[in-house]
């Protein structure tokens, strides 16, 4: 297995040199990719003078999505992690990655064969819409939102076959097809009525940037937008 590690840093000069250490021990043989975004601590000259590093790449934004992506980029491994500059990984690390995507059922060799999604395609039908979404209810294939949430407005409106594109840190993972409109579900006790769409999840491997697929739909068809909140749904 061909490893790229992607390790985004910012103004952590000290930190991130242990942890490219820690890295050369563990993996030496994995290309090192650190994207350094934009640090005023010294750290592109520590970087540029060590033997380990493959590739550096300078950005403007101080986002660690837009770090990751950028790092995802250029990477030219068959499978890729992502390792925060704090962190230090021990021995065995590199093992115990190629042991988790066999116990996965992972066949890397079809991952590297993979086409960027059609995102024109993805749009058909309109309207799309967006939302802010945590792993388990992306894996969960809903749609979730407290009846009363001022900014879930658009939950109910949501027909079969409309799609919802999932975004987290930074990325669009992929996109929700509605199966079941919205119902009211009562909470415990303690809780608040919610809506819930249930959706089949399309996901987009590699995830893609929010602000490349923002222009790709923006080109495409978009004629209006509204500013994200946090666990919103916006047309």
């Amino acid at each position: 297995m061909n490893l790229s590690v992607v390790v985004p840093t910012l103004n952590g000069r000290g930190r991130l040199a242990a942890c490219l250490d820690a890295l050369a021990a563990a993996a030496p043989d994995a290309e090192v990719i650190v994207v350094n975004g934009p640090s005023a601590d010294g750290t592109t000259g520590m970087v540029r003078e060590r033997g380990d590093v493959d590739v550096l790449v300078e950005i403007s934004d101080r986002t660690v999505g837009v770090a990751r992506n950028a790092g995802l980029a250029v990477a030219t491994g068959e499978a890729v992690a992502f390792v925060d500059y704090d962190n230090r990984v021990e021995s065995g690390w590199r093992e115990a990655v190629a042991a988790g995507l066999d116990e996965l059922g992972v066949d890397i060799s079809s991952l590297a064969d993979e086409s960027p999604p059609d995102l024109e395609a993805a749009t058909d039908p309109a309207p799309y819409y967006w939302v802010n979404q945590n792993t388990e209810e992306i894996e969960g294939e809903y749609l979730r939102a407290p009846a009363q949430d001022r900014f879930q407005y658009d939950l109910p409106k949501l027909e079969v076959g409309d799609r919802v594109f999932s975004y987290n840190d930074g990325l669009v993972v992929g996109y929700h097809e509605v199966t079941t409109p919205a119902t009211i579900v009562s909470g415990p006790d303690d809780e608040q009525d919610y809506y819930r769409v249930e959706t089949a999840f399309t996901r987009f491997s590699p995830p893609l940037a929010f602000a490349d697929v923002f222009k790709t739909l923006w080109d495409h068809r978009l004629e209006q937008y509204y500013p994200i909140h946090a666990g919103g749904i916006n047309q």
